[in-house]
């Protein structure tokens, strides 16, 4: 008799509504990493003609290498348009008083499906572009920095809301600590209607 109930526990957890949509997809990496090819300086114009490897797998591009020509990436499937992932923002900021830049890409998916945001922050040294920050994720729509904090806005989904209507939008913030960057807070908001 007590496999019966066991089976009826685990029957009843497999069909419970999930709790989170699957389109929330937030990834953000504190750890530094290198990306490779040139980085001469940081004038917002060297970095739309260069290659970049993103770190989520949750998203598009899902690893695959975006080569930025002239701001902007199209890949193709089978002859047409599938995937634009443009430049949308390159300005420099001061963190903890090192000049570095603050990047944005923004991917849509031609189809409609998708419009995963990139947001990334990067020291250009020595001909060596490093990657402090890094985040990305369906719905991630801009990101700021004010007096050393840095802002990445983004869209949550709960699980009955449609993708079209998102019930919430994020603001998670970002603290540099010397080191490295670390995550201080969020404020949950309701959109604008």
């Amino acid at each position: 008799m007590h496999w019966v109930r066991v089976l009826f526990v685990a029957l009843a957890f497999s069909f419970a509504p999930p709790t989170e949509s699957e389109f929330n997809s937030y990834d953000v990496f504190l750890s530094s990493t290198t990306i490779r090819g040139g980085c001469s300086s940081r004038s917002p114009e060297s970095f739309r003609n260069r290659i970049y490897t993103l770190r989520s797998h949750h998203v598009y591009p899902f690893l695959t290498p975006v080569v930025l020509q002239d701001g902007r990436f199209v890949e193709n499937f089978f002859g047409s348009p599938e995937w634009e992932t443009s430049l949308a923002r390159a300005q420099p900021i001061q963190i903890a008083r090192r000049a570095v830049v603050l990047l944005m890409l923004k991917s849509v998916h031609v189809a409609g499906t998708g419009n995963p945001g990139h947001v990334l922050v990067v020291d250009c040294h020595d001909e060596t572009m490093t990657v402090l920050f890094e985040a990305s994720g369906e719905g991630v729509t801009q990101a700021s920095e004010t007096g050393g904090e840095l802002k990445v806005t983004r869209f949550f989904w709960s699980a009955r809301d449609a993708h079209c209507c998102p019930s919430r939008i994020v603001d998670e913030r970002y603290q540099w600590n010397g080191g490295r960057f670390a995550h201080v807070g969020r404020l949950d908001r309701e959109p604008p209607r």
